[in-house]
């Protein structure tokens, strides 16, 4: 049975105890954590499914929050945007591909048929803490963007950062705050202005150690979820 871990945020309505966060990419592009130099920055592919159907300009822009992230632990993301009915077979047997740690699978789904909607991502992690795919559920984005007047897509990119960090961290890998704490409160908007939310160097050491290891081969997860 997969182990589940993703990120849940509280209501709007809770805004005294619990405030969603505001980034914008000035904010992203100092995020936490040690920049490796460019050079010697460890590359993630991550094939990108669009079952919800977000336009490709936002979905662009949240991958492109996820990267400045993942830039300041020395990680590089070539993101591969799948399911396009004009690609090759070629293109298409390279989005299939998963390979822990340096391929990676997202499924942006419209929202989870059994989890509720302040749940807004789910890595699956199989034996020892290795796994290839995370889902992300749209539908508790939108909602809260709009009554907070927000950019959705800097928020799916922080989805997109949380649940592959969990991927790339393997089990036990939330944080009391930053981006992979549960629950996003008032602190990490705070951390947010300051240019402090992103992965911690640990965090960051933890991920290259991954890359040392010989990439493990997984299967792709189909549709269902998996708890």
């Amino acid at each position: 049975m997969a182990l589940t871990t993703g990120v849940n945020v509280m209501s709007l309505k809770t805004l005294g105890k619990c405030i969603w966060l505001v980034l914008t990419m000035e904010a992203l592009s100092v995020a936490g954590g040690a920049k490796m130099a460019e050079g010697n920055a460890l590359e993630v592919k991550v094939s990108v499914f669009n079952d919800a159907q977000i336009g490709d300009g936002r979905l662009t822009r949240a991958e492109r929050v996820a990267s400045e992230l993942f830039a300041h632990a020395g990680i590089q993301i070539d993101w591969m945007n799948c399911g396009d009915p004009t690609e090759t077979d070629e293109e298409r047997r390279a989005c299939s591909e998963a390979a822990s740690p340096k391929h990676l699978q997202v499924r942006v789904r419209q929202q989870s048929l059994t989890l509720k909607e302040s749940t807004l991502g789910l890595s699956y992690l199989g034996e020892g803490g290795i796994g290839c795919h995370a889902d992300v559920f749209y539908a508790g984005i939108g909602p809260i963007a709009q009554e907070a007047h927000l950019s959705s897509e800097n928020i799916l990119g922080l989805v997109f950062a949380h649940e592959l960090g969990h991927l790339l961290l393997g089990t036990n890998s939330h944080s009391a705050s930053g981006i992979m704490r549960a629950t996003w409160q008032r602190q990490e908007l705070s951390a947010a202005g300051k240019g402090a939310l992103g992965f911690t160097e640990i965090q960051g050491r933890r991920m290259k150690a991954r890359f040392e290891a010989r990439p493990l081969p997984i299967e792709p997860v189909g549709a269902s979820l998996s708890r």
